[in-house]
């Protein structure tokens, strides 16, 4: 910050405190904004994805696909193949680089194309996200049962509130979504009844919604 002792005219007498703008630029630079961002599937190999422990889902697996994928050259292919009992199959990203960033807390549009099986039963489906501090925070999905029984590409979208989450484990486990937040992993529910079949995503792309 400069110090003038001379005030320019016409304020002869004072004196004043001037943040040069080259500074404030530099301030404002190295703080967190709120941007949308794409996550292409054709960035990821093999090795960028894994299975999670789960719960009653032996033998359901992740890959990427060449099978009719939306946009270029490869999709997301999530099989599962879950037990009755309420089990679940989780799918884990290892490249969090890769993976879509939510810089700030606050509420945010997802949406990602989508496609499945008429006799697809499995539902809900949880996003979980691992914030700065290694915290995961889950957030289910709502009514995205229906477009999983469509075997044709549809989009999904839905809002979430970071501040609200549906569950959160890990590190200090306080529950605060410490900014920035990384895609960690999708879990599917089987329900009492298990189910088994594949879905598969593409696009996935995450924007902030501005306040109103």
């Amino acid at each position: 910050m400069l110090q003038f002792n001379k005030a320019p005219f016409p304020f002869p007498g004072k004196r004043f405190s001037v943040m040069p703008a080259m500074v404030v630029a530099a301030v404002l630079a190295m703080l967190p904004f709120a941007h949308a961002e794409e996550f292409d599937f054709d960035m990821l190999s093999d090795s960028d994805i894994k299975m999670g422990v789960g719960k009653l889902s032996d033998g359901s697996a992740v890959a990427l696909s060449n099978d009719n994928p939306k946009t270029g050259k490869q999709c997301l292919k999530l099989v599962y193949n879950i037990e009755p009992g309420n089990g679940y199959a989780e799918f884990i990203f290892n490249q969090r680089g890769l993976t879509p960033k939510f810089t700030l807390a606050g509420i945010w549009k997802v949406s990602f194309w989508v496609r499945g099986d008429t006799a697809v039963k499995a539902g809900p489906v949880g996003i979980r996200l691992l914030d700065a501090r290694g915290e995961v925070f889950q957030f289910m999905l709502p009514r995205i049962d229906s477009a999983l029984r469509k075997p044709e590409w549809n989009l999904y979208e839905t809002e979430l509130n970071l501040d609200a989450s549906q569950g959160h484990w890990g590190n200090n486990s306080d529950g605060v979504a410490d900014a920035p937040l990384r895609l960690f992993s999708l879990a599917i529910n089987g329900g009492s009844a298990g189910d088994s079949g594949s879905i598969y995503i593409d696009d996935l792309k995450i924007e902030p919604v501005e306040k109103k």
